[in-house]
């Protein structure tokens, strides 16, 4: 009980303390908002070197809420750890996916793909998890309790 009052507490200050620390000019600290793509994110097994694995795949809408351009630069599962094969962002014109900056007050689509081993879950089971993206500035964003359902 008490550990988890001091967690509580060290991460209301933690959150104080980021709210009011020092960031350097020009600098953004929050760049996207992501939104899941209705049944965008869906997992199925799979195998990585001979051994089972989980594929796990989501899509977003992804909008740059800042006046620059963004760069997704990686994206992982939290829990358990996986990074993304390589996030893939929609071509501002064309239908095709790439290492695209996101312009600025844009939406476009993002897809994530991972590989995770051993599976974290049986098949027919729904897997949750938390995502994180990365920007280029280090910026971390995180939607949690994504639910993927088995394909």
């Amino acid at each position: 009980m008490l550990e988890t009052i001091i967690g509580v507490a060290g991460n209301v200050l933690i959150k104080i303390l980021d709210k009011f620390s020092f960031q350097h000019k020009g600098v953004p600290r929050h760049t996207l908002r992501l939104v899941l793509i209705p049944r965008g994110a869906w997992w199925h097994m799979g195998s990585s070197d001979g051994k089972p694995a989980m594929q796990i795949v989501c899509e977003w809408h992804v909008t740059n809420v800042t006046d620059i351009p963004i760069v997704v630069t990686t994206a992982f599962v939290k829990k358990p750890r996986a990074e993304a094969t390589l996030p893939l962002v929609r071509h501002p014109r064309d239908n095709v996916f790439g290492s695209y900056r996101i312009a600025p007050k844009d939406t476009t689509r993002l897809a994530l793909d991972f590989w995770v081993a051993p599976p974290a879950c049986n098949e027919d089971e729904t897997f949750k998890a938390t995502i994180i993206v990365k920007d280029q500035f280090g910026n971390e964003h995180k939607v949690r309790s994504v639910e993927f359902k088995y394909r």
